[in-house]
């Protein structure tokens, strides 16, 4: 019962501090392009150029296309602009506690909104890269439709498996530096193993039943069906079922973390 009091308190110090949330993620997105020629178009620019190097090695170089002969381009897209936005939430929120230690140290700061304040601006970004993308699958040809708002269903998938992780890789990272360079590591592998390149037909039909079990899998596949398959999200309860029983665990394993280790904090930085 203690526990579960201490945790309703944690979640509550969040709920109480949504403007301070918001203000860090503005005060970070402006950060990120201060001084730049373009600012915050650099947002777009970056996952459009990498766009454009895989569409130019695979689809021109190796003529790949995606499964029924979706053009690779959107296939690519529709998936990696989830994986974007997953992995710079992941990978910046990793590192807030320690960039922001002069913040930590005050005693009545509540450390445990920084990685969300980081999740909140990836979303910024997201925001913008998502209604480009959505022109691009109508600009060649595809039909808008009422599917297409189911993404937002995905997005909240996202955002709620990356905010326990990012709990958890934000305190250990404070006591072991080296948790960032490790995440960098497994992000890369987490990518390869994620169909954002490839698609799940290149897998052994016995073996892919594994892929379940890979949280993005839901999400990017999830994105694909909304945007370009238009296929209902209640249509595979069993992979849902999975890829929640993950994201909630997620979340309660981050908080109970981070919770546990945040009053060693200062001492530590």
């Amino acid at each position: 019962m203690a526990m579960l009091k201490r945790l309703v308190h944690f979640f509550a110090n969040i709920i109480n501090h949504h403007q301070m949330i918001n203000a860090l993620a503005i005060k970070d997105y402006q950060g990120r392009f201060a001084g730049t020629l373009l600012g915050s178009t650099w947002s777009v620019i970056h996952p459009l150029s990498i766009t454009f190097v895989f569409w130019l090695v695979f689809s021109i170089g190796f003529r790949a296309t995606g499964p029924v002969n979706i053009p690779f381009v959107l296939y690519f897209l529709a998936g990696y602009v989830p994986w974007t936005m997953f992995n710079e939430s992941l990978s910046t929120s990793t590192g807030t506690v320690v960039a922001h230690s002069y913040l930590v140290k005050k005693a009545v700061f509540p450390s445990e909104i920084l990685p969300l304040s980081q999740i909140l601006t990836s979303i910024y970004n997201h925001l913008i890269l998502l209604p480009i993308t959505i022109g691009i699958i109508l600009a060649h040809g595809y039909a808008p439709s009422l599917w297409m708002f189911q993404v937002f269903y995905y997005f909240i998938c996202i955002i709620v498996f990356t905010l326990g992780l990012s709990w958890m890789c934000a305190a250990l990272n404070v006591f072991y530096r080296d948790t960032s360079q490790v995440l960098l590591t497994i992000l890369n592998f987490w990518f390869w193993m994620t169909p954002v390149v490839w698609h799940i037909g290149m897998v052994p039909e016995r073996f892919r039943y594994l892929m379940h079990f890979n949280p993005m899998f839901y999400v990017i596949e999830g994105y694909r069906d909304s945007l370009i398959y238009q296929h209902a999200f209640w249509e595979n309860p069993k992979a849902a079922l999975i890829f929640w029983g993950t994201a909630i665990t997620a979340v309660f394993l981050g908080s109970y973390v981070f919770r546990r280790l945040k009053p060693q904090f200062v001492d530590v930085l």
